[in-house]
Formats: structure tokens, C-alpha cells, sequence
């Protein structure tokens, strides 16, 4: 693995809301020194809906209301400070409340397209079902609420033997002064949750993303690391989550996947 790639930091979670806030979102993360960015498009409920009776083919079109992210060609992408071209990617976000999200994934061909696939799931049946998942990557957790599921020691094992990642967004801390709050606390809860015990050596199963849609909100890889800080994670992990976890994330997705751009990508 390359070095340089693992110094390097990334944004996997940058919201895609229309072209034009894409480009800003993307100038923003490469002026402040992140190396490459994941543009979410998070789906709406039933968006990517297939039907399971094989008689019925009108569910497996690709929904007219979709819009495939458009991203900047590689030509009009911006430098990072470091002078290397910025790397971006397509990332699709599910909410999974239904185990029928998981149906979707391996049978809606657009769902193909993406680079990364995530979900956010709303108990602790869809977090399990998340964590068997080939189809996904990525498991965010959301903080902003007392109710977000439960992570076990458990948890993290079956996550770092799958390849896949959980993730934080500190966008959530940033909504207002009640959230911020309980992010506080969830994160906190969580360094519990996978402590190892006698090792002392919390597993590298988490990232750091922002999850926003302003360019103005976006914090810096330095900014950041001083915030993580204060979200409790001890130095060490946190330094992981916001450069080594976000490049393994990233490459474990490119590995299992023949997006139009990763065999390319992946070879950063």
C-alpha cells in the first residue's frame, strides 16, 4: 500500500445535492487538503425498489425521479495543495429499515454503478443484516439520537473479518446545540463498546466523514483532528479513522466492484 496514499486523507461523504454545489463541495474539500471524496447520493425510501416476482419487470427500471450524480471530468478537477489531481467517487447511501433494502442492492442495476455502497440502519436486525451483507460497505451510525443502534464487541469483529467499516459523521454535531450533545455521548459509547478489554488497542473499524451538503461547514483534515479529539476518541484511533480507515474503506469497496473508474482508482 502506498504510503503517501495513507497519509493522504478522505472525505467519504460528501451529500450530493445538484451539480453545481457538487463542484463547490469539491473545490472546498481539495483547497483544505483532503486527496479525494466519496459524492453520496442518498436515496429515497423505495427508490431503488425491485420486484421479487420474476413476472414483473416494471420495478426493475431505473426509477425516472433518479439522477446519476454527475461529477467534474478527471480533466476539470482541481489540485490538492500538494499538486496531485483530487480524487472523487460515487458513493450511494440506503436507509435500511426493511430487509428488502438488502434485496434491492444485489438485484437494482444501478445500484451496480456506484463505487461504494452504504447503509444506515434503523434497529439492531438491519445492523446485523448490514454486517452479512456483501453488498455493503459501509454501515453509518447515526448520532444524533439516543435510539441509534447498539454496537457490541461482536459487532466489531464480524465488521473487521467482512472488510467493512462503520461510520461517523460529525455533521450531526453540528445541527444544534441538543444534538451536538448527544453525538457527544454516542461517541463516548462507542469507545466503550469496542474496547477490546486487557489489549488497550480499539479496532480499525471506524471512519470519519463530514455527511454535509454546505461547502462553508467543511472542516479541515487538521481542523478535524482536533475535533475528533474532543468527541473522546483516544489520539491513535482517531488518527486512524480519518486517514488509514478511510483508505482501506475506500479500496475494500474498489476491490469488489467494476465500477467504470476503479480499476483505474484503485491503483491511486
Amino acid at each position: 500500500m502506498d504510503k503517501n496514499a495513507v497519509d493522504a486523507v478522505f472525505d467519504l461523504f460528501l451529500q450530493y445535492v445538484d451539480e453545481q454545489q457538487t463542484n463547490l463541495l469539491i473545490r472546498e474539500a481539495a483547497s483544505v487538503g483532503y486527496a479525494g471524496a466519496a459524492i453520496t447520493y442518498c436515496a429515497a425510501p423505495d427508490e431503488f425498489t425491485v420486484s421479487t416476482n420474476k413476472k414483473d419487470k416494471s420495478a426493475r427500471e431505473k426509477p425516472a425521479s433518479f439522477r446519476f450524480p454527475l461529477i467534474p471530468d478527471e480533466a476539470s478537477l482541481p489540485k490538492t495543495p500538494s499538486g496531485a489531481p483530487f480524487k472523487v467517487f460515487r458513493r450511494l447511501s440506503l436507509v435500511a429499515s426493511d430487509p428488502r433494502v438488502f434485496h434491492d442492492l444485489q438485484n437494482h442495476p444501478t445500484c451496480k454503478a456506484f463505487d461504494i455502497v452504504s447503509v444506515s440502519p434503523t434497529d439492531d436486525k438491519m445492523l446485523q443484516q448490514a454486517i452479512d451483507d456483501a453488498n455493503v460497505d459501509i454501515i453509518e451510525l447515526d448520532f444524533t439520537t439516543r435510539r441509534c443502534v447498539s454496537i457490541k464487541r461482536k459487532h466489531a469483529r464480524q465488521v473487521e473479518a467482512n472488510g467493512k467499516f462503520f461510520e461517523v459523521c460529525y455533521r450531526g454535531a453540528l445541527e444544534s446545540p441538543e444534538t451536538r450533545g448527544t453525538f457527544f455521548t454516542n461517541c463516548r459509547r462507542l469507545v466503550g463498546d469496542l474496547n477490546p478489554g486487557d489489549s488497550g488497542k480499539l479496532p480499525d473499524v471506524v471512519v470519519m466523514s463530514s455527511g454535509l451538503a454546505d461547502s462553508y461547514l467543511l472542516k479541515s483534515p487538521t481542523e478535524l483532528g482536533f475535533v475528533v479529539d474532543l468527541f473522546g476518541f483516544p489520539r491513535q484511533f482517531s488518527q486512524k479513522m480519518l486517514s488509514t480507515s478511510s483508505w482501506k474503506a475506500l479500496q475494500n469497496s474498489l476491490a469488489k466492484r467494476r465500477t467504470a473508474k476503479n480499476a483505474v482508482q484503485i491503483l491511486l
